[in-house]
């Protein structure tokens, strides 16, 4: 793209079409600008923990909370080629959500999953986006804790959530997952008996019923195929000298490939970053992806349908801190790349990769008094230097970012203004 924008002013410049002075960043605007923000939901209560996720270019479905009252609404917000539609309110309660996440597929499908706690105990609930917004139903039973939530969604109106809950009649934690199909929750079914307090799951479901489900057990990652949708619980992936100390992200692709990464435990005690692959059926060998001598924590992972993978995570050196990131294609990684020296409020990284191998980065930054969203792309060779989308000296909470195989990204974000205690903004860049 800048290889492009230099050969088009040499040859606007030579044939004297622009007559106009050319000033810095013009270029870089032209051919990558993002929109002013745009308001979705104003609201004179605390909007908070906004989620994102869209299918294309022209479609998105935002949702958030909103707090007022001892009260808690979930809300949403629809976009079509007509823009963002009136915030629509899906429940209000005075139980407390967790785990809120959202997600559309290519077809406009929306998909939001989160936890609901009320009088000491606490249940999954989803809510399904079809043309028209259906009634938010309870999909587990309740349990004393429910620890966390993973979805997915294929472009076939497939859906699969699991999440981590203690077992009443085993008196253990154990994973738990409900399939959607042909416009059906099907009965939530026990993916292992059982697992640790602090276990994440993590599933991706692929087109042709493929899907692959990981969760940590005493240290060790475990790991489990669904073909023609029937699970099979497979065994460890080895992760060798880096014993995870949690787990992070784990993506497949169309062909049921997958990737793992997680934060371990170095050689000096210190966290790193280490991954494995799954391929033909097996996982390879662990291999460290970040530095050896420095900490690095809070990974972010995002794998295209071709296999191609970006993550990203942040590095600490004594009272330094830094954004890095790695690029995973054919089988290889690139090298460690550095793209901020800043730490990240509220330690969130949102990445978002597309079939292209392009990549969109997104963070919150508080500097003194001043909160700004930053982003940087990544071109399929580099990152670009950050740029700031957005800067108030009011609350900014964890922007949430998409990416289109156009290179379309968007963003959406929460904060506080001048005049309202909540706001739920959006903006894009468009090439």
């Amino acid at each position: 793209m800048r290889k492009m924008a230099t050969i088009l002013r040499l040859f606007l410049l030579s044939s004297c079409i622009l007559t106009v002075p050319i000033q810095a960043g013009f270029w870089d605007y032209f051919f990558e600008n993002w929109s002013t923000p745009i308001t979705i939901s104003e609201s004179n209560s605390i909007t908070f923990l906004p989620q994102f996720s869209s299918g294309n270019e022209n479609t998105g479905i935002a949702a958030w909370l909103v707090y007022q009252n001892k009260e808690y609404e979930l809300t949403a917000s629809i976009r079509n080629e007509m823009g963002w539609s009136s915030p629509y309110q899906l429940l209000k309660t005075r139980g407390k959500f967790s785990n809120l996440q959202v997600y559309q597929n290519e077809s406009g499908t929306g998909l939001i999953v989160f936890v609901l706690s009320e009088d000491g105990n606490a249940t999954v609930w989803t809510v399904i986006y079809d043309g028209i917004w259906q009634s938010p139903i309870p999909l587990s039973n309740k349990s004393p804790d429910i620890r966390a939530i993973s979805l997915a969604l294929n472009s076939e109106g497939e859906a699969l959530v699991a999440w981590n809950e203690y077992d009443l009649q085993s008196t253990s934690y154990v994973i738990k997952y409900a399939e959607y199909s042909n416009y059906v929750w099907q009965t939530p079914i026990k993916l292992t008996d059982h697992c640790q307090k602090v276990s994440q799951p993590i599933v991706h479901l692929s087109d042709q019923s493929k899907g692959v489900a990981i969760w940590n057990d005493s240290n060790t990652l475990l790991y489990a195929i669904r073909t023609n949708g029937v699970w099979d619980v497979l065994g460890s992936i080895p992760t060798g000298e880096y014993t995870p100390l949690n787990f992070q992200a784990a993506f497949s692709n169309q062909s049921g490939d997958g990737i793992a990464v997680w934060v371990a435990a170095g050689s000096k005690q210190n966290p790193v970053i280490a991954s494995s692959l799954f391929q033909n059926g097996n996982w390879t060998k662990s291999n460290l992806i970040s530095e050896q001598n420095s900490s690095s924590i809070h990974p972010s992972l995002s794998c295209n349908d071709l296999g191609d993978a970006v993550v990203v995570w942040q590095k600490r050196e004594g009272d330094q801190f830094s954004i890095q990131s790695r690029f995973h294609h054919t089988n290889q990684w690139s090298g460690i790349e550095n793209i901020s020296n800043e730490p990240v409020f509220n330690k969130k990284l949102s990445i978002a990769i597309n079939n292209t191998g392009q990549a969109q980065l997104s963070w919150a930054f508080k500097n003194k008094s001043m909160f700004s969203i930053q982003a940087a792309f990544f071109d399929g060779m580099s990152w670009s230097s950050q740029e700031t989308l957005n800067s108030s000296p009011y609350m900014t909470y964890l922007p949430t970012i998409s990416l289109d195989d156009s290179g379309n990204a968007a963003c959406v974000w929460s904060s506080a203004t001048k005049d309202h205690e909540g706001t739920v903004q959006y903006l894009q860049r468009t090439h």
